[in-house]
């Protein structure tokens, strides 16, 4: 027998007889849950003040139809589509149909082609 699997067996034999280590017991103190929680809702609402903050920086001037009857008759019209799928290629196909152009207002880049 080759002397590197002479070698190679007891390694083996030894590695099948080691015990995994337990996994670390769960905490049963609830100030640190009680601190995680404060955390998590400090950052929440960090995140909100962020958000406020970047669309006041950040005005997107778009022009928007209050009501029904403002927009134009085309625009009426209600339209029921079941489709399962990626938006972007629907969007552009439904205003090149309709004779419109997508226009991205803001940073997305959520309907670029």
């Amino acid at each position: 027998m080759n002397p590197k699997t002479l070698l190679l067996i007891p390694a083996l034999w030894l590695f099948a007889c080691a015990t995994p280590s337990p996994a670390p017991a769960p905490s049963a103190d609830s100030g640190h849950r009680q601190q995680l929680a404060d955390s998590g809702a400090r950052i929440a609402e960090a995140l909100a003040k962020l958000a406020v903050v970047e669309q006041a920086t950040h005005r997107v001037h778009a022009q928007t139809y209050v009501d029904v009857e403002d927009a134009p008759p085309e625009l009426r019209t209600r339209v029921a589509v079941d489709y399962q799928g990626d938006l972007k290629p629907f969007v552009h196909q439904l205003a090149e149909v309709a004779g419109y152009e997508v226009r991205t207002y803001g940073r997305s880049s959520l309907l670029t082609p």
